[in-house]
Parts: C-alpha cells; sequence; structure tokens
C-alpha cells in the first residue's frame, strides 16, 4: 500500500462530498474523510489500525498550493460537464427545430420548459 493510494481514498471521499466539507477545518475533514472510508470498507482494516497516523499525516503535509490546484481542476471539470450537457440540449433543441416541430414539442421532447426553447432559438439582442 503506498502514500498515493491512500491519499486518492481520502481525495476522492472529500471530492464526493465536497459541500459538507468547506466549512470544516482541515482537522475535521480530514477525519470525516478516513471515517467515511472505513464505513465504506476503502482501506478500512489499514485505517482502523493506522487512523491517528494517517490523519496526522494528512495534516501535517497539507499543501495549500495543491489543495487549491486540485479546487479548480474540480470547478473546471464540473464546468466543463455543465458545458457539454447545455450543449447537449441546445443541439438537441436546434435539431428538433430543424425536423419542424414547434417549441412546445421540443420541450416535452428535451425536456425543458417552453420559454427556454424559445430563449434558445431567438436569442435576445
Amino acid at each position: 500500500m503506498t502514500v498515493t493510494t491512500l491519499d486518492n481514498a481520502i481525495y476522492m471521499t472529500v471530492k464526493n462530498d465536497i459541500s459538507c466539507v468547506i466549512d470544516m477545518s482541515l482537522s475535521a475533514a480530514v477525519n470525516r474523510a478516513v471515517d467515511e472510508c472505513i464505513e465504506e470498507g476503502i482501506l478500512r482494516e489499514f485505517l482502523l489500525r493506522n487512523k491517528a497516523e494517517v490523519v496526522a499525516m494528512s495534516i501535517y503535509e497539507y499543501d495549500e498550493e495543491l489543495h487549491e490546484r486540485t479546487m479548480i481542476d474540480i470547478g473546471r471539470e464540473e464546468g466543463l460537464q455543465k458545458g457539454l450537457e447545455k450543449g447537449n440540449i441546445i443541439g438537441k433543441i436546434q435539431a428538433y427545430h430543424d425536423c419542424g416541430k414547434t417549441p412546445e414539442e421540443i420541450s416535452e421532447l428535451v425536456p425543458v420548459s417552453v420559454e427556454y426553447v424559445n430563449e434558445v432559438l431567438h436569442p435576445s439582442k
């Protein structure tokens, strides 16, 4: 087992529930992440035996610059995903419109509001 694997397990636990740990202290966030890893069976035996050492190591080796870069990467990934989803919806709206569908029909097929369909088809200047 490597430290990288442990760090990744803790990171993924925190990443999956980042909204709950933003306002926590670093210590509380690391403890929560380790507890969740244990509950989910991720490195369970190792963490049960070495929890205090893992928490201390994670806190004292905390790299703020790396953390900030990681948070930026997470935001970038989420933004890209949302952009792709929005682009997919807009593409479907335009394709249905090109096939002669009305905004009402499109709103049922996509599904989005009729107002949003009209906004996409007739953007205000």
